[in-house]
């Protein structure tokens, strides 16, 4: 079932990001909002100052299984894209490298800007 993160979450989630051998992102980095199931997937949503939305932080259990993680991030991603209409976002990003996570954002009507390369600074 998918529901609203808690913060009693951030173990599971540490622990999926330090099974996946990925560097762990400081809590203080992770969106307010984020949906999860738990002991398969999370993914969040940033808000920014305009009605643009920005879905991210996807993690997953590498240990769960391959088809409920599947279901898992097609219910997460569904309660992102609710979550947004209800802040009354007009507009909803997200990027991924991922052919898998490409084709799904397809799927749920995410529309192709072409290729890009993202920067970061930390600071």
């Amino acid at each position: 079932m998918v529901r609203r993160v808690l913060e009693l979450d951030f173990d599971e989630i540490r622990a999926w990001f330090e099974a996946r051998e990925l560097k762990i992102p400081d809590r203080s980095l992770f969106p307010k909002v984020g949906f999860i199931v738990e002991g398969v997937a999370a993914g969040f949503i940033y808000f920014t100052d305009s009605p643009v939305a920005i879905i991210d932080c996807y993690i997953s259990n590498p240990l769960s299984d391959s088809k409920y993680r599947s279901e898992a991030i097609t219910g997460i991603t569904e309660a992102l894209i609710v979550c947004a209409k209800f802040h009354k976002c007009k507009r909803i990003k997200c990027d991924s490298t991922l052919g898998s996570i490409k084709r799904r954002a397809l799927d749920h009507g995410f529309k192709s800007t072409g290729t890009y390369e993202s920067f970061i600074m930390e600071i």
